[in-house]
C-alpha cells in the first residue's frame, strides 16, 4: 500500500469557460484528497496557467496547501501531476497524467465538426502513449481507446478513475430557508427538474425534454 502522505501531487487546474466541467472535475479531486485521513493526506498543490484558473484557485485556497504556476513544477519538486487533457497542459519536471473522458467524437461523428474530430483523435491519441499513466472515466473509454490504437507501450499504465462528486462541507449545511430564497430568486415551483449539462449537441438535451 502506498504512503500517500508523503507524496506531493499537483493539480493542474484547468480553465476554460465554455468547459466548467473539467473546473469541478479537478477541485472534487482536492477535496477528495483533502477529506484523506491525515496520516494518508498528501501535499497538494493547485498548478495554474491563466489568471482565471489562478482566481479560481484563490477562491478554493482551503482545499490546496500551496497554489503555483505551471512552469513552477520542476522546482516544486512534485511526486505526480494531473489532469492534462492535451499535450499542452501536460507539465514538465514531474510525472504525469492524461485524461481521456470519453470517444463521443467517434461514436457521434456528425455532432462534431471534422477540425474537432480531427483535434480530439490527436490529442487522445498522443495522451494515451506518451505519459506514464493514462485515466480513462469508464471501461468503454478504454475499450474504445483500443480499438483505435495499439496497446500502450509497456511506460504506460491505462487505468479507470471514475468521476469524484464531492462537495465542500457548507453545501450540506444549507438550510431550508436558503433552498426557499433560491427559488424564489429563480422563480421556480415547489416540484422542478433541473439539468446541468453543458450546453452542446452531444448531450443530447432533447431526450430529456421527450421523456
Amino acid at each position: 500500500m502506498v504512503n500517500t502522505s508523503n507524496l506531493k501531487i499537483g493539480l493542474r487546474l484547468l480553465y476554460n469557460p465554455s468547459w466548467l466541467g473539467g473546473v469541478n472535475y479537478v477541485l472534487s479531486l482536492g477535496r477528495m484528497l483533502k477529506a484523506l485521513p491525515e496520516q494518508e493526506r498528501p501535499e497538494i498543490v493547485f498548478l495554474t496557467a491563466s489568471e482565471q484558473a489562478e482566481a479560481i484557485a484563490l477562491e478554493h485556497k482551503n482545499i490546496a496547501d500551496q497554489i503555483a504556476p505551471i512552469e513552477a513544477t520542476r522546482d516544486l519538486k512534485l511526486d505526480f501531476v494531473y489532469p492534462a487533457t492535451q499535450l499542452a497542459e501536460a507539465s514538465f519536471g514531474a510525472p504525469w497524467a492524461g485524461w481521456v473522458p470519453d470517444w463521443q467524437c467517434q461514436h457521434f461523428p456528425n455532432l462534431f465538426s471534422n477540425q474537432e474530430r480531427v483535434r480530439r483523435y490527436i490529442q487522445y491519441r498522443a495522451l494515451a502513449s506518451q505519459p506514464v499513466m493514462c485515466l480513462f472515466s469508464s471501461q468503454q473509454a478504454i475499450r474504445d481507446t483500443k480499438a483505435l490504437f495499439e496497446a500502450p507501450p509497456e511506460t504506460t499504465d491505462w487505468r479507470v478513475f471514475h468521476f469524484p462528486a464531492v462537495f465542500d462541507e457548507h453545501v450540506w449545511t444549507i438550510g431550508g430557508d436558503s433552498i426557499g430564497h433560491t427559488r424564489k430568486k429563480y422563480n421556480l415551483p415547489d416540484t422542478y427538474i433541473i439539468n446541468c449539462n453543458k450546453i452542446w449537441r452531444h448531450k443530447n438535451h432533447l431526450v430529456v425534454l421527450e421523456a
